[in-house]
């Protein structure tokens, strides 16, 4: 019942493994951020994301810029039946995301694990797909899975270049 409160909920999710029964259509939401970073990586996530969510349930996730895998995401998610629309991300969020950033950055520690990502520009767009039958008027009614493949593929091939709305993280 939707009506009902709920508590919030997390977990991490090995989406490569199989899906434990228990975690089948029970999700309102799933979330991620830049995780995709081989060729069949989309794939897998888009396999795991479908049977988690409970009807309605809304996928909102960062899809990195310069990652030439990640596009596929829009694809693979759209035929899954599922629609894709940016989120907006105003200054002050953006000026929050970049302090964060930069204090990951300093810490010698988190550095040792980035260091795959110390070189790499890691600009992303915010995008929330909802089920084509779920989408809510104005919500996911505009399906911009095309149109954010295409920005990401001219950003794939000019990687110095940032492109307007995607999201810079220092």
């Amino acid at each position: 019942d939707r009506s009902a409160p709920k508590k919030c909920q997390a977990r991490r999710l090995a989406w490569q493994d199989p899906m434990p029964a228990a975690e089948r259509g029970v999700w309102d939401f799933v979330l991620f951020a830049d995780v995709i970073y081989k060729e069949d990586a989309a794939q897998m996530l888009g396999s795991a994301v479908l049977p988690l969510l409970s009807p309605g349930g809304v996928v909102i996730g960062t899809v990195g810029l310069h990652r030439h895998c990640s596009g596929s995401i829009f694809e693979v998610m759209q035929k899954k039946g599922f629609r894709a629309q940016e989120i907006q991300v105003d200054g002050p969020v953006l000026n929050g995301a970049h302090a964060a950033s930069r204090q990951l950055r300093s810490s010698r520690s988190m550095m040792d694990d980035m260091d795959s990502l110390a070189l790499s520009n890691n600009a992303c767009k915010l995008i929330c797909w909802t089920q084509h039958a779920d989408a809510p008027e104005g919500l996911g009614s505009h399906d911009m899975s095309d149109a954010l493949y295409r920005e990401h593929l001219s950003a794939v091939r000019a990687p110095t270049e940032e492109e307007e709305g995607w999201i810079a993280w220092e």
